[in-house]
């Protein structure tokens, strides 16, 4: 269950564009059918968004996009919050 019912738009303080992690998969049935799945991968909270949500999406940095999308065994270091004094939020209305 959420904490905070408010909604919030969340943004970088220089309002640049960010990505966040996200893993996908696609299955082929055996009757023909593709099935195709995604997920945001989630960390802790960092300690802006802690006080509203207990995740938060894993939101990557530009230089790790590359490594990110790779074959890298272990992107585990790149899972982590993202660094709050760059990061901005206000709250909005449910319309």
């Amino acid at each position: 269950m959420r904490r905070n019912e408010v909604p919030y738009a969340i943004a970088l303080k220089d309002r640049s564009i960010f990505d966040l992690a996200g893993i996908w998969e696609a299955w082929h049935h055996p009757v023909g059918v593709d099935l195709r799945s995604f997920a945001v991968v989630s960390c802790p909270p960092n300690e802006m968004i802690a006080p509203i949500q207990n995740r938060m999406p894993v939101i990557l940095r530009p230089e790790d996009y590359e490594r990110w999308l790779s074959p890298d065994p272990d992107p585990r270091d790149l899972m982590k919050p993202f660094v709050a004094k760059a990061m901005t939020m206000w709250p909005i209305a449910r319309r």
